[in-house]
């Protein structure tokens, strides 16, 4: 038995769910069609289910899942989801979910791996963890279910630096004909060892060699798209065992044009060309489909560019912690390894709300009163095909996954509501959100900054941390600016206090960009003389073309003690995130900050003898630097 509690929260709007087609179709029931029909009293509606009593659940139903990484399981540690992950939250206990999505992965290279059915092949021994290290074929039975997401990684709209995506990914949607993409069977099988393409990465010639003699290849020639082919061979497959397909159009990536989320190369295509090519497949098999791109596509415009990135995975997506509060704490925090937000990957929130559109979508297919599902609603090739556990679906959760409070709880309610409480609801009139009680009272307890001391300074640290752990606990619209700064000022004065505690420093160097010089040759300071270029009164470390850490400014000294490298700077383009990396490049240390606007930096690094600090630029497009202050103190 799965652990049932609940938390939820206030108030609810409602949003219809959009189909993948649009074609109409009659309100048909069947002999064997359980059907949620809802009354309502007063403020509060039930649903209530009648059930055919022919209806029989001879075995536990099982759901497979097919899908890249934003589909698969991640650890409860990690600030990154799947909506896979999640799904079984909002099912019955007789029914299973198996997820057998891994990132990475297209509809060609699942296939390739066996991870959808086993390959016959002489040498093949690729393998994987995931279901548990089984082919889903291998494990699919008559009545069971499978879940179809792939679309990330088959586009091929955008060129890739790397031409291992091509092969080992990729798969091509071909020249439409009418608007209509051509439905191309993947017949393409080609040979591991040889007439290999001369582009061919010797990384992915290890890797397909692990497929046996042969694999399917990437065919981009003409009209051969075979991406709805792939699909296709999935739907027939899962018909073949008795099993019931559903096809899931691939989630939205975050990509805003003013208000709206837009395609593009690598974001699905032009006008979401991926994603019109599986709602197509549906309609020419009579397969079911969810739209689940149109569903978080709504729900990051709803967000807005300046929430939607609360939805998503932090840079690198390994960073660990305590969900939600590590991730807020983590958030726009260098000194915990932070590096930016994804564009791809939702946290485990943003997957949350994902798995119960999913689950909305589920529990909606067999209610007569849904018209827009169109021939998907409950027909199939053989005529048999329906959601028959949607009556097996839990109304509530069992689990309320809880959203990082940097999101406006106004705007977290929102998002909530676009979940149809006809068939999933999320509403808890017991749910609170945290308030500014307890940060204003342990923030009391700091000394005033001007009464800040080397005497009193180790106290007020620690009564100051403990004032921010609340912080982090706090919605982003019980933040008050003003908090913010205080917090900066009382950390300003500490850093302050502790650095003229120190007295007069063993060493200290200057370099000023307005009318210093930086050449490859001077000393102490000096450049890798490789795009670190002139700029006005500053000094640019520029785009780098592999690695950020390629592009430095440097200063050599000799001295043993604590340096305080102080570096005032700005970004050349303030809409993108630039970190700043100082690094010991003799012991390997280093701290990053993030640059915010033009001011001064500083960062602490031990040092012993002969030093060299290199100064990197990471991210963005231009790290400005007008001057760069060295100071050691003794120990």
């Amino acid at each position: 038995m799965k652990l049932k509690y609940l938390i939820g929260f206030m108030g609810v709007s409602v949003l219809s769910l959009t189909a993948c087609n649009n074609v109409e179709n009659q309100n048909t029931t069947t002999n064997n069609t359980s059907i949620p029909t809802t009354t309502t009293s007063g403020e509060e509606s039930t649903t209530t289910t009648t059930t055919n009593e022919n209806k029989k659940y001879d075995k536990p139903t099982t759901i497979y899942l097919a899908g890249d990484s934003t589909v698969q399981t991640y650890t409860e540690q990690q600030y990154i989801g799947g909506w896979g992950q999640f799904l079984d939250l909002f099912l019955d206990d007789s029914i299973t979910v198996k997820n057998a999505a891994k990132g990475g992965r297209s509809s060609r290279s699942f296939i390739n791996e066996g991870r959808l059915y086993d390959i016959v092949e002489n040498g093949f021994n690729y393998t994987f963890t995931e279901n548990g290290g089984k082919s889903i074929g291998s494990q699919i039975t008559e009545g069971d279910y499978l879940l179809i997401q792939f679309g990330h990684n088959d586009d091929d709209t955008k060129t890739q630096s790397d031409t291992s995506y091509m092969y080992e990914r990729m798969v091509p949607l071909g020249t439409p004909v009418n608007g209509i993409y051509p439905t191309t069977a993947p017949t393409n099988k080609a040979s591991t060892t040889s007439n290999l393409p001369s582009d061919m990465t010797d990384k992915t010639k290890t890797e397909i060699a692990k497929y046996g003699n042969s694999y399917y290849a990437y065919d981009a020639a003409g009209t051969n798209g075979t991406y709805k082919g792939y699909l296709k061979e999935y739907v027939d497959f899962a018909r073949s065992k008795g099993a019931t397909p559903i096809l899931v159009t691939p989630v939205a990536r975050v990509k805003f044009s003013g208000d709206q989320i837009v395609g593009g190369p690598g974001l699905h295509g032009d006008n979401f060309a991926y994603v019109e090519a599986m709602k197509q497949l549906a309609a020419e098999e009579d397969v079911m489909c969810i739209d689940l791109f149109a569903k978080s596509k709504a729900m990051l415009e709803l967000a807005t560019v300046n929430n939607a990135n609360y939805l998503m995975a932090l840079k690198p997506n390994a960073l660990t912690g305590t969900w939600p509060y590590g991730y807020d704490s983590t958030y726009n925090n260098p000194d915990l390894g932070y590096e930016g937000i994804e564009a791809t990957h939702y946290n485990k929130y943003g997957a949350y709300l994902e798995a119960a559109y999913v689950a909305e979508a589920l529990k909606s297919f067999n209610d007569s009163t849904v018209t827009s599902h169109g021939t998907n609603r409950n027909t199939g090739k053989n005529g048999t095909e329906l959601v028959e556990f949607s009556d097996l679906i839990n109304n509530k959760p069992e689990k309320y996954v809880v959203s990082s409070n940097l999101m406006p709880k106004e705007k977290i309610t929102a998002l909530e509501g676009t979940v149809d409480s006809k068939y999933i609801n999320l509403v808890d009139e017991t749910r609170t959100f945290p308030d500014d009680t307890e940060f204003l009272a342990k923030m009391a307890l700091v000394p005033a900054v001007d009464s800040i001391t080397i005497d009193n300074v180790d106290d007020a640290e620690t009564k100051l941390n403990a004032a921010i752990d609340e912080y982090n606990k706090l919605n982003a619209s019980d933040r008050k600016p003003e908090y913010a700064t205080n917090i900066k000022n009382v950390q300003a004065k500490i850093a302050k206090v502790r650095k003229d505690a120190k007295g007069t420093p063993v060493a200290s160097l200057e370099f000023n960009a307005a009318t210093g010089t930086l050449t490859t040759t001077s000393t102490p300071f000096f450049t890798d003389g490789n795009n670190v270029t002139k700029s006005g009164n500053a000094y640019k470390i520029g785009s780098s073309y592999n690695n950020a850490d390629e592009k430095y400014i440097g200063v050599k000294f000799n001295a043993t003690g604590t340096a305080y490298i102080t570096v005032n700077a700005y970004k050349s383009d303030s809409a993108k995130s630039v970190n700043m990396d100082i690094k010991n490049i003799i012991t390997g240390i280093k701290e990053s900050v993030v640059i915010e606007g033009n001011s001064d930096y500083e960062v602490q690094l031990e040092v012993s003898g002969e030093t060299e600090i290199h100064i990197y630029r990471q991210g963005g497009t231009g790290l400005m630097i007008n001057s760069i202050t060295v100071e050691v103190y003794s120990k």
